[in-house]
């Protein structure tokens, strides 16, 4: 009966710990949003627990009235350090530190009454996928 009891219990312990392995799996950063003002400048979002992420699928951005979407390109560095170059705005995930991602927006790119976010998503391999926002410091109108 001792055994049994132990058996059931190790059973329940080996269980109940892979779902914490799953759960720890998801990425955490420090924030979800990023905010930039119209007239330019740089924020960043650090990852606390994946060393390595990059960007995958399309950049979906809304800009004004529309919609479009940036696919991510490979860096020459790495095949897994990405960034989305759209013109007025990009998002870098630089080869020197894989766990940040930094997006900047283009200096007198952008009027003050623009309305604009940036939807991304980042990976770390897996089921680990997450969307970060870009979006403007300036009030919406």
């Amino acid at each position: 009966m001792k055994r049994v009891f132990l058996v059931l219990c190790a059973i329940v312990l080996a269980i109940t710990s892979c779902s914490n392995e799953d759960s720890n799996d998801s990425i955490i950063t420090d924030k979800d949003v990023m905010y930039i003002s119209n007239s330019g400048g740089s924020d960043t979002i650090k990852v606390q627990n994946h060393r390595h992420v990059w960007l995958i699928s399309d950049a979906e951005v809304h800009f004004n009235d529309s919609t479009y979407w940036v696919s991510p390109i490979q860096n020459e560095v790495s095949p897994h350090q990405f960034e989305m170059d759209g013109k007025w705005f990009k998002v870098v995930i630089p080869h020197d530190n894989t766990s940040l991602i930094v997006a900047t927006i283009t200096e007198n790119a952008l009027a003050s009454s623009d309305r604009w976010y940036i939807k991304v998503n980042i990976s770390a391999g897996g089921e680990s996928d997450k969307y970060i926002l870009v979006k403007s410091k300036e009030k919406d109108k």
